[in-house]
């Protein structure tokens, strides 16, 4: 007799062909973010390259006008007292256009080096055979006219110096104007990639999750959510946090140039919305408890109350805090969580939102409660879930890391209606019960 053939249940293959589909995504999503980000890296070379260009023939051109200020002194004093800050000079001239050369790629700035190169040249002879001698000989009329002579080959080198500047400038505003476009298409393909892959994560957990019985149903969904969000973080926080790293580089390096196209104010806000969904993502998914200490509730409350009305605008509602107790947790985490709670009171909120802490059988509970309108029913069940939200700017994480937060710390959190208003409450373990 043969062994029964091992079969997958439904629910097992949709959710390893929905795993297999969200990892394709996202290696999509990292191979859109690779090649923007090596195609920065290229643009960001080359407008060095460009600047370092620019850079040298400002140089040039001061050092040709060197040489025919110094041309000047020696004709004005009658001697040659300026000749070896002319042949530095002189020098220094040869030296950038043999350096501008060796790094040149373009037929347009080889023919303009060359120009500049035959009349310094030419300058430098006129120099050695005419101005020099007439000023040594006392002949100071006809040092006078080498020396105009002298000055339209200055002019032409200044001429064809900012010829090469406005070549290599126009050359850089062409490197970032492909850097931006590309930085703003592959963001967006990112951004898709990272939504699709997220929202088909979410209907197969929610599919798996009705397959199994109603006891274990909401549970289920739950860690299914916050297996999800931890995989999309490690997948994509290093891919993704990167390149929009960059790209913000880029829009400070135009903002500081002078651009004001609205197109950058788009692209900076959400490029800052898509790295405030990454960062939800990697604090949904990372152990929040890690170092117990005695945390003074008060003291944390208050501190957090204080900060929040320093951010609002005016008109906000007050924020009040009573009682006292202390727990045992993570300083920072906690913080977070009365951070989160506070903030979402407070657009909520009418006039006031009031934390209450009190001290109950070894346990420490803080309720946070607002005077705005009740939460609806269907609103109510999905608060803690991640990506919902109510809010048009906003993720949709706050709650459900406040929750995960709370959950590390043996703890729950939880929301009601109250009369007039809503209140959030958590409970810690008592520093010292």
């Amino acid at each position: 007799m043969t062994a029964p053939e091992r079969t997958r249940s439904p629910a097992t293959l949709t959710l390893v062909f929905g795993f297999g589909l969200v990892v394709v995504i996202f290696a999509a999503a990292s191979v859109v973010a690779a090649h923007s980000l090596s195609t920065m890296r290229r643009s960001f070379r080359e407008v060095k390259s460009e600047e370092a260009r620019v850079r040298q023939v400002l140089q040039l051109a001061s050092a040709v006008r060197d040489q025919y200020a110094h041309q000047a002194h020696m004709i004005l004093l009658g001697d040659d007292s300026h000749m070896a800050l002319y042949r530095a000079a002189a020098k220094r001239v040869r030296q950038l256009v043999a350096e501008l050369r060796a790094s040149s790629t373009s037929p347009v700035v080889d023919r303009r080096l060359a120009e500049i190169e035959e009349a310094s040249t030419e300058l430098d002879h006129r120099f050695q055979e005419e101005i020099l001698p007439a000023v040594l000989s006392g002949d100071i009329p006809a040092a006078r006219r080498g020396h105009d002579a002298a000055l339209g080959l200055v002019l032409k080198i200044a001429r064809e110096a900012d010829a090469l500047v406005d070549h290599f400038e126009q050359s850089i505003a062409w490197w970032e104007h492909e850097a931006l476009e590309l930085q703003s298409r592959n963001f967006t393909y990112a951004l898709v990639l990272l939504i699709a892959a997220t929202l088909f994560a979410v209907v197969v957990g929610t599919w798996v999750g009705r397959s199994v019985s109603a006891r274990h149903q909401e549970e289920l969904l739950a860690k299914e959510r916050l297996a999800s969000a931890g995989r999309i973080a490690a997948g994509v926080a290093h891919e993704i946090n990167n390149p929009l790293t960059v790209i913000l580089g880029y829009l400070r390096v135009l903002q500081k140039k002078g651009e004001q196209r609205p197109e950058l104010g788009v692209i900076e806000a959400e490029t800052l919305r898509c790295k405030e969904i990454v960062q939800g993502l990697l604090d949904l998914s990372r152990p929040w408890k890690d170092r117990e200490e005695p945390v003074d509730l008060h003291s944390v409350a208050t501190e957090v109350a204080e900060r929040l009305e320093e951010t609002l605008q005016d008109g906000a509602p007050a924020i009040e805090v009573e009682g006292s107790g202390r727990a045992l947790g993570s300083l920072r985490a906690i913080r977070q969580v009365l951070w989160n709670l506070l903030e979402n009171a407070a657009e909520a909120a009418r006039s006031t939102v009031r934390v209450r802490i009190e001290r109950s059988r070894g346990r420490v509970w803080v309720h946070v409660e607002n005077d705005g309108d009740p939460v609806p029913d269907e609103v109510l069940e999905k608060l803690f879930e991640p990506f919902f939200t109510t809010k048009e700017e906003g993720t949709g994480l706050g709650l459900a890391v406040s929750r995960a937060i709370v959950q590390a710390h043996d703890g729950g959190l939880h929301v009601e209606r109250i009369r007039g208003g809503t209140r959030f409450s958590f409970d810690l373990a008592e520093a010292g019960a």
